[in-house]
């Protein structure tokens, strides 16, 4: 697996060109993006296509091209929601005028609405595998403007609205030439909430070029969901598109960007091109606001905040064992607060118990294992049928935590041992 290094993106802001991105969980998939290219720096020189991420419809293909003074600038982009799938391809030849940019983003937001058996009961949660495949190419040689950190970014997330609860999420960052070759692979738990509400979750998936330069990137057709789905269990799109998630999805043909052999006669053909001069690219409104538009989009994996719409941020996330498994559970939230010097009884618990720290540090000795100490942000589990203690061990700080508990109707929150 190639390094692919995280990172978060910096915010702008523009009055200009308006593609405000709306939170997910719409009656509709929406799809849109930007399509930016711009080369020699001459009037004419510039090629931009937008569609706002506002738009409802289940697939996009938007292409841009310029060839002016010697430089040339390409990007292609889609997105279909039927595949859960985006890709997009660039390529720009900087000369020895102002130097040639692309500049693009393509999102999607949508609803699954999963269709399940007659035997899974209202409250049930079911697990899916779930995985997220980056397949791709930046060719040697290819650089990115030097405002800018990195060739691609890419973010995607898949949530549970009904539980308020970020399921799978990756973010990250291209940054160097090289064959790219990526599968991220985890678990979502979504929970059936019964007649008129049923099982659902909410997909969003980006794809950001902030600058390219020069040479060429394709991830046109491999950025990509999976769901492993159960025997009777069936998916949807928002509008009611049986999700396709075998084998590697259908796409448009691109229509701007050269294939390798006629990049590479592109490329010889600007060889006599061996004095470069760079200086700042002055960008015009328009760019500014592409731009700052792209940045606006990319504020992920929050993209509900341009709406003043609140999004919970995953804190903690653990797989466990020993959970209740009646139909009926009871859930119980504690706050216990320690003065300095303070523990608990020695004792065990039924089922496991989530403490997270709202102030100070926290011990926790478990029999048989290393003490663990977690400090306030941070979260820990406690399993059940183990025997512990919990310590504030600072002299000088109280301890304020929140604890989590479900269990069977009725169970005792601890046992003490003697």
């Amino acid at each position: 697996m190639s390094a692919l290094s995280k990172t978060r993106y910096a915010v702008a802001t523009c009055t200009g060109l308006a593609l405000v991105a709306m939170g997910s969980g719409a009656a509709a998939s929406m799809i849109g993006g930007v399509a930016s290219a711009h080369a020699g720096g001459g009037p004419g020189c510039q090629d931009t296509k937008a569609v706002p991420l506002t738009t409802v419809q289940d697939n996009l293909a938007l292409s841009a091209s310029v060839a002016c003074l010697s430089e040339s600038a390409a990007v292609d982009l889609y997105a279909d929601a039927a595949t859960t799938s985006v890709g997009m391809k660039a390529a720009a030849n900087s000369g020895v005028k102002l130097g040639a940019q692309v500049n693009a983003f393509v999102g999607l937001i949508d609803r699954w609405i999963f269709t399940l058996p007659t035997s899974v009961t209202t409250g049930t949660i079911l697990s899916f595998p779930v995985s997220f495949t980056l397949d791709g190419t930046v060719a040697p040689g290819s650089s990115y403007r030097s405002s800018f950190s990195s060739f691609m970014n890419y973010v995607f997330s898949i949530s549970d609205p009904q539980q308020g609860l970020s399921q799978f999420q990756q973010t990250g960052s291209i940054t160097s030439p090289g064959v790219y070759a990526d599968t991220f692979s985890g678990i979502i738990n979504l929970i059936n909430r019964g007649p008129g509400l049923g099982m659902v979750a909410d997909v969003e998936m980006n794809l950001w070029i902030p600058g390219l330069e020069s040479g060429l990137i394709d991830f046109y057709n491999t950025a990509r969901i999976s769901l492993d789905l159960p025997a009777g269990v069936s998916v949807t799109t928002s509008t009611g598109l049986p999700l396709t998630f075998e084998g590697s999805p259908v796409v448009p043909e691109p229509g701007s960007v050269p294939e390798p052999m006629s990049w590479m006669l592109l490329m010889a053909g600007l060889a006599g091109l061996t004095v470069r001069t760079r200086r700042p690219y002055a960008m015009g409104k328009w760019m500014r606001c592409a731009v700052a538009s792209l940045a606006l989009l990319i504020n992920l994996p929050s993209m509900a905040e341009a709406q003043g719409i609140a999004k919970p941020e995953l804190q903690f996330k653990e797989i466990v064992q020993g959970m209740p498994r009646s139909e009926r559970q009871e859930l119980r939230v504690f706050t216990a607060n320690f003065k300095p010097g303070d523990q608990t009884v020695f004792h065990t618990h039924r089922f496991p118990v989530t403490a997270y720290i709202l102030e100070g540090t926290f011990t926790v000795e478990l029999a048989g294992r290393e003490p663990v100490t977690v400090s306030a942000g941070q979260a820990l589990v406690v399993p059940p049928n183990v025997k512990m203690t919990g310590y504030n061990r600072n002299t000088t700080e109280p301890l304020r935590v929140v604890i989590f508990y479900a269990s069977e109707p009725d169970t005792p929150f601890l046992d003490l041992i003697q």
